[in-house]
């Protein structure tokens, strides 16, 4: 199954680690954010990977084919959204394949999202339950089905949110634009329509890389880990 990393992203919200690297490399526990998802993947058994790139493409090919000659890069001329993106980097696939956030570090799972999208024959979104999911949208679940999204919530609470592992299927894109939001144009028709499964996060950790303070506590979290 192939497997896409959405890597094209500026690190806008990164001005001090991302200034003069692309987001993708930026370093967490002694290694990029990329090489933790590449390692992460072929270790449980999903070798074929193709990243997405965008901003600072030729810097992180260049780093990629020297580790795992392999991997395959696909670039956008410009930047297209989280849908366009994948439309574009997933237009000869005929089969089911997963997509990956370029920011985050997890001790995901695959095999459970693969599972479940090959069982329900569905597209699935990975979901990550948190204690307080104010800085994050929320999912509306009933059992394995997403009804709905909702908006960041104004005070602290539990939730769902989407982790930013995906099993999708070709077809959602064939009619879409070249440059779109699957979170804004994609899920949330699936949802109402009751045709978007989720499977919960089952690991340790989770961590969006996104801003510096993001950044920070996953540095924190793997370090104090390490010494265990």
């Amino acid at each position: 199954m192939k497997t896409i990393i959405l890597a094209g992203g500026k690190g806008t919200r990164l001005p001090e680690s991302a200034k003069h690297i692309p987001k993708p490399l930026v370093e967490v526990a002694g290694k990029p954010i990329l090489e933790h998802q590449i390692h992460a993947l072929i270790a449980q058994g999903f070798p074929d990977i193709r990243l997405s790139l965008g901003h600072k493409a030729e810097v992180i090919r260049d780093w990629v084919v020297k580790r795992w000659p392999h991997v395959e890069c696909v670039i956008e001329a410009e930047p297209r959204g989280t849908g366009g993106a994948i439309r574009y980097a997933s237009a000869d696939l005929l089969e089911p394949f997963l997509v990956v956030n370029g920011d985050i570090v997890s001790d995901f799972n695959f095999s459970d999202v693969a599972s479940k999208g090959k069982e329900t024959g569905a597209n699935v979104i990975l979901g990550h339950a948190l204690p307080d999911a104010r800085e994050m949208g929320l999912l509306e679940v009933q059992g394995d089905t997403i009804r709905a999204f909702l908006e960041k919530p104004k005070v602290e609470r539990p939730g769902i949110i989407n982790a930013g592992l995906y099993y999708l299927q070709p077809n959602l894109f064939h009619r879409m634009p070249d440059q779109f939001s699957i979170e804004h144009m994609i899920f949330p028709e699936l949802a109402r329509a009751g045709a978007l499964r989720h499977v919960l996060h089952r690991g340790n950790y989770w961590f969006d890389c996104g801003t510096e303070e993001r950044l920070r506590n996953v540095r924190a979290y793997l370090e104090v880990r390490s010494k265990r």
